[in-house]
């Protein structure tokens, strides 16, 4: 590794602190340079959107407890801090209050997002975290089938977490974003028959890139103008292949078994990004790294949310959004070519990675890292150091995805 990548930040430590203590309270057991970390989730509720006018996410508590979690130094946090957020607007006052009798009335409406916040953080205050996760979450879940998954990632942090500022915020971030899917689509979510003859999320998406009936070019301007044609046009197809994976009467067991397969297939996904992986001129293009860090790092989230939700018809309505989300991301980015792909001989070395993570300036890529790392630990899979390897050698000079 080029010495003056790592220059400002100096040698790497091993990567072991984790974010979730064994049945311990994360928050108390924090000290030192997490004081640091501590202090910025308290500042960064009453100061920043959580969404920028031209729709880039805020990512910078995310970034920075995953970058804690790799055991960056105190020069690297307030690097990343300073870094992102610069790039982040001002909290802006809402033109209304939200409460408890009108809270549903202002969905989708961005400018009510420290209206949100501020109703959240009051009904964690007076029911507690868990009871209001799991009141409202559920009644949100439709809202994430035409909309993005971003609100996913960070509330899933405030779950891991268990912290209450993050937890309001990521409610308040699924209100604001929250996108009506229609009568065509509100099925989607709803409890039906178990599939009698399930396949694997890999088969389905080999099934997909074969099936004409999904030919055509998305050239809207954004992703999320793109993903509105997809499901309206696409729309009982992405149903079809949704059921097929069998979500719908899973046991929990199961469907931790079912977001442990999706993760290998996404990592597998990632692989496409590396630019040597293949020849431009025969292969798909490189799949858009929004799909790369929303939703490897969110399936990691749905799998930390899943064990806080009572019900174990909303924990499979959550399985399949995220399921319907990855058919509609591969679809939108012209159904690349599935491929598993050999382990290589010498596995990439965890610490230089981490550290090329911690030394991007791109907090999405500190995520996918520390996400891709957890499920390495998780799998004893060589699909995931490749997977980060594939990140960090995409190209750095893309912009964040809208």
């Amino acid at each position: 590794m080029a010495t003056s990548v790592l220059s400002p930040y100096g040698p790497p430590s091993p990567p072991c602190i984790r974010l979730v203590k064994d049945k311990g309270d994360y928050f108390e057991a924090l000290t030192g340079t997490a004081g640091f970390v501590i202090k910025v989730i308290g500042e960064a509720h009453d100061m920043y959107e959580m969404e920028r006018q031209d729709h880039v996410a805020n990512f910078l508590v995310p970034s920075l407890l995953s970058a804690y979690d790799l055991d960056a130094s105190d020069a690297v946090l307030e690097h990343s801090y300073r870094h992102v957020a610069a790039q982040l607007e001002k909290l802006r006052p809402s033109p209304g209050v939200i409460h408890q009798g009108n809270w549903k009335e202002y969905l989708g409406q961005k400018s009510y997002y420290s209206a949100y916040v501020q109703f959240f953080d009051q009904c964690i205050g007076q029911e507690g975290l868990e009871r209001t996760f799991y009141t409202i979450f559920p009644q949100l879940i439709p809202g994430l089938v035409v909309s993005s998954l971003s609100p996913l990632l960070h509330l899933g942090f405030g779950i891991e977490t268990q912290h209450p500022l993050i937890v309001a915020e990521g409610l308040a971030y699924m209100c604001i974003t929250y996108a009506d899917p229609g009568p065509s689509l509100t099925d989607l979510v709803q409890q039906q028959r178990a599939c009698r003859r399930p396949m694997s999320c890999t088969d389905i998406l080999e099934t997909i890139a074969e099936d004409k009936r999904f030919d055509g070019s998305f050239d809207q301007a954004t992703f999320a103008a793109k993903l509105k044609v997809v499901l309206s046009s696409r729309g009982d197809l992405i149903k079809t292949y949704t059921r097929q994976w069998g979500v719908d009467g899973l046991s929990e067991t199961l469907l931790v078994e079912r977001l442990d397969e999706l993760s290998v297939l996404l990592a597998n996904l990632v692989l496409s990004l590396d630019q040597t992986n293949h020849d431009p001129n025969l292969q798909p293009p490189p799949l858009d790294p929004y799909l790369v860090y929303t939703l490897l790092p969110v399936t990691r989230a749905v799998r930390f949310m899943i064990d806080h939700l009572p019900s174990l018809v909303d924990k499979q309505r959550l399985v399949k959004v995220l399921w319907c989300a990855t058919i509609s991301y591969f679809v939108i980015q012209g159904r690349p070519a599935v491929n598993t792909h050999t382990p290589p001989d010498d596995t990439p070395d965890w610490n230089e990675m981490i550290l090329r993570a911690l030394a991007s300036g791109d907090p999405r890529v500190v995520i996918v890292i520390r996400t891709l790392f957890q499920w390495e630990e998780r799998h004893f899979c060589s699909v995931f150091p490749m997977a980060a390897q594939a990140v960090l050698n995409a190209d750095a000079s893309r912009a964040y995805c809208k």
